[in-house]
């Protein structure tokens, strides 16, 4: 080979060289570039069993935990003096809640879903508190004093509105609600038992009284205008009546069906 021909050759495989550089380069590059872009496209996990959120004072406003002191995954907030005042979690058991509290951290209101039943508890334990929510899938309203309900108002499973007054014992003492023919009902109660209910049956009003053993006295108003009272016995069987006995008067019939007349029209 002449010396011509071994610089020809050299040159040429300096250029080769050269090429393969080039290649592994921009190999090299891809690679690098390819692997930045999916770095960037890759969700950033962080895995902890707390995490604390701090202000610009590095003042604790915050806490996410996997398990907190109560044993729920919760998200609490705190105010500037240091007290709890919501908590958004779930309790061991499953069941979610939200929880607000006052400045004192007093719980003043609490939601939840227990099983199928949606419960909303505004109002501190120990004063009034009202409760709203749907309970077998029905909804309910309750008011109570702290200590005991007071007032509820909901359906019936027939889907009946029903209001029901208690007294200072939690016992009802007043109802009032709409039967399914539409048919009213005002019913006062003493000591759990009933003494009086005012209703309409048709057209016709009644109204029935009693006491500790039972309905003693219906006084009523008929469908065609006619009034009249029956008495009853201890065991709600019938004495007399007082009402129209014909011809315009008015009279007291007994057990025996004799008329005694008491006045004239």
């Amino acid at each position: 080979m002449t010396k011509r021909q071994e610089r020809a050759h050299e040159r040429l495989w300096m250029v080769g060289a050269m090429l393969a550089a080039s290649c592994v380069g921009g190999a090299a590059m891809h690679l690098l570039m390819s692997g930045a872009v999916q770095a960037q496209g890759t969700a950033r996990v962080v895995t902890a069993t707390q995490v604390n959120l701090v202000d610009g004072a590095g003042q604790l406003r915050g806490v996410l935990a996997g398990s907190d002191p109560g044993g729920r995954t919760s998200i609490t907030l705190y105010d500037q003096a240091g007290q709890v005042r919501s908590t958004f979690g779930v309790e061991p058991d499953g069941t979610p809640l939200l929880q607000l509290n006052g400045p004192g951290g007093e719980t003043r209101l609490r939601a939840t879903v227990q099983g199928n039943d949606a419960l909303v508890v505004a109002g501190a334990a120990a004063e009034g508190q009202g409760l709203f929510g749907a309970v077998q899938g029905r909804p309910i309203l309750t008011l109570g004093d702290g200590a005991r309900s007071r007032l509820q108002l909901h359906l019936t499973a027939e889907g009946l509105p029903r209001l029901a007054l208690a007294d200072g014992t939690g016992q009802e003492a007043a109802s009032f609600t709409v039967g399914s023919d539409d048919m009213p009902q005002l019913a006062l109660s003493a000591r759990n038992r009933r003494r009086a209910v005012l209703t309409t049956v048709g057209n016709a009003t009644v109204l029935n009284l009693g006491g500790s053993a039972g309905t003693r006295l219906v006084a009523g108003v008929a469908e065609d205008g006619a009034p009249s009272i029956i008495f009853l016995d201890g065991q709600g069987a019938f004495m007399a009546s007082l009402g129209e006995v014909g011809n315009g008067r008015l009279g007291f019939v007994d057990a025996d069906g004799e008329v005694t007349d008491a006045t004239s029209r």
